[in-house]
């Protein structure tokens, strides 16, 4: 059985954040992957405007993006499809990023970048 990883890179610095990330996925050919990528942000609940998530594949391919009002409790309508190859795996009103990849193939092996913006904020996990 082949597997494939993916490596998500993460960095940065600033104290009144905080962004989590799965260091490394391993699934087999075939098989769903979720990409974890959550953050908190001081301003988080009081924000009432869009949040917007990306994903790429390192350095800078952006191949995913959605985005949701903050105060709307309607669900994100560009996030998630059944049957497309990526969807997003959580609710960025509550921090969720997790980027689902079904049925990984080898072509899929890579390192991704999560990426969460909105007016007052814009934060990568490189």
């Amino acid at each position: 059985v082949s597997s494939v990883s993916v490596l998500i890179l993460f960095f940065w610095s600033l104290a009144s954040w905080n962004m989590v990330v799965s260091p490394e996925v391993t699934v087999s050919r075939g098989e769903d992957a979720v990409l974890n990528c959550s953050f908190t942000h001081p301003q988080q609940q009081s924000y009432s405007g869009t949040i917007t998530v990306k994903w790429a594949r390192a350095p800078d391919s952006v191949f995913f993006s959605c985005s949701v009002r903050n105060e709307s409790m309607e669900r994100p309508t560009n996030c998630s499809f059944p049957g497309l190859k990526h969807s997003l795996h959580g609710d960025p009103r509550r921090g969720e990023l997790s980027l689902l990849i079904r049925e990984v193939q080898l072509s899929d092996n890579n390192e991704y970048v999560c990426r969460v913006e909105n007016v007052l904020f814009v934060k990568d996990n490189q």
